[in-house]
């Protein structure tokens, strides 16, 4: 007989308890958003909420 392996990671711990899952394809990328022309942009947003913040 020999003693059992036990886990040894935390990520690993995790998966053993059924608390976590590993990703199925690690390097896999999202799909792109393919129109973003009728959004404003991060930059435009933050001075809007920035200048909101102004006149509270």
């Amino acid at each position: 007989m020999s003693p059992v392996n036990e886990p040894t990671s935390a990520l690993d711990r995790l998966v053993a308890t059924d608390r976590v899952r590993r990703a199925v394809d690690p390097g896999a990328m999202p799909e792109l958003i393919d129109d973003l022309t009728g959004l404003p942009s991060l930059s435009e947003l933050l001075v809007a909420e920035r200048d909101e913040g102004r006149t509270r």
